[in-house]
């Protein structure tokens, strides 16, 4: 199903106020009530929106498909998509903060010994959070595009967190220079919390 519903409830003079349906977007992350119950050995969830949280579900869809369409209209969506992954990757250039549980875990994924292949990793660090972190992650775009030759692949990785705290990578300015990216771009963003 690719719409959810919200339905409206009776207002007071007993008419039906209305039934708006807005459309789904894969990724799309936002707060609910869940409520379930086994009715009939079928399991049922409920969503509850309120009105605040619909408005910023559907503000947050306006903007990510206007940056899409923006991006679709410079010629630059596909490019970085396109481009092939090498069947062996052994020299990747990391953009994450150094001190970040999800770097961490993604160096000790490589490094553990099971693989028989030798990583060679370089951290080019960023600021992944706050007001600071889409200058900061397109200048580590910048610094690895001055030495492309050097590696096979990107891997922008960013731990958990709420929500707010990764609103950075919605933006355009990263959209775009990822999307431009002369190597494969490979993220690992965390998950809200």
């Amino acid at each position: 199903m690719n719409q959810f519903t919200k339905k409206t409830s009776p207002s007071n003079d007993g008419a039906e106020t209305g039934r708006r349906t807005t459309p789904w977007v894969a990724g799309l992350i936002f707060n609910v009530l869940l409520m379930s119950s086994i009715i009939f050995a079928a399991f049922c969830i409920q969503v509850h929106l309120n009105d605040k949280t619909e408005q910023l579900v559907r503000e947050a869809y306006d903007l990510a498909h206007r940056d899409i369409a923006r991006l679709q209209d410079e010629g630059i969506w596909d490019i970085n998509r396109s481009l092939a992954v090498p069947e062996v990757i052994q020299r990747i250039a990391v953009i994450a903060s150094s001190s970040s549980a999800g770097y961490g875990d993604f160096v000790n994924q490589l490094t553990r010994g099971h693989a028989r292949i030798a990583f060679r990793l370089t951290l080019f660090p960023a600021i992944v959070q706050g007001n600071e972190a889409v200058a900061s992650v397109c200048s580590a775009l910048d610094a690895v595009n001055r030495d492309v030759e050097s590696f096979d692949v990107v891997v922008i990785i960013r731990g958990g967190g709420s929500q707010a705290d990764m609103q950075c990578f919605n933006t355009y300015e990263i959209a775009s220079a990822v999307a431009q990216f002369p190597l494969p771009v490979i993220t690992g963003i965390g998950h809200d919390r």
